[in-house]
């Protein structure tokens, strides 16, 4: 019995931290927002989203890599990270395309979703863009008092929406992903 307890265990572990690839829309509008969380095994999959030239440069950090400038819309470069540790990379012809990724020995999914999804900018004024490794299937948005003020689709991994509408004060916006997975950010309109 304590054998089958021990596998079932096993398998469970290895189940929610099972390896993942994930796509980065790398073009000029990234800025410094190509920054990420995954762990050891996953794989990140940068496609070129415009037909200028690109680069993705490790510039310091536990993993060392150069997919040299490449040009063409749907160019891809691909990198599993199998270091735990923070590598920084660029942009060799865009000095605003930035990022780091910091890979960790085992995240669950739910995790991973959690910590990758970015809301900015945060306090906000009358736009506000969602950012995540997973694509979206929608978001909410929810006053103090737990009403829901707003809602809408998500739009793959990027999304922009018009918050122009709330008022100055706290919310609660909460994303999902096309797997069904949740999270909530605190988001402030000025």
């Amino acid at each position: 019995m304590k054998k089958i307890t021990f596998l079932v265990l096993i398998m469970a572990t290895w189940i929610t931290s099972a390896q993942e690839t994930f796509t980065v829309d790398w073009d000029q509008s990234v800025g410094g927002d190509g920054t990420f969380t995954i762990a050891v095994g996953d794989t990140v999959l940068w496609v070129w989203a415009n037909g200028n030239p690109h680069s993705v440069t490790s510039t310091s950090g536990t993993e060392t890599f150069d997919s040299t400038v490449l040009t063409g819309m749907g160019t891809e470069f691909e990198l599993i990270f199998n270091a735990p540790g923070v590598t920084n990379y660029q942009c060799n012809v865009h000095s605003n395309m930035v990022g780091a990724i910091t890979v960790e020995q085992t995240m669950g999914v739910d995790e991973k979703f959690a910590r990758n999804v970015q809301v900015y900018p945060n306090p906000m004024e009358n736009e506000l863009s969602i950012m995540s490794l997973y694509q979206l299937e929608g978001y909410e948005i929810f006053d103090m008092n737990g009403k829901k003020v707003g809602w809408g689709a998500g739009d793959g991994t990027y999304t922009s929406l018009n918050v122009s509408y709330l008022k100055a004060g706290v919310y609660f916006l909460k994303a999902t992903s096309v797997e069904g997975l949740q999270t909530t950010k605190k988001i402030i309109k000025k």
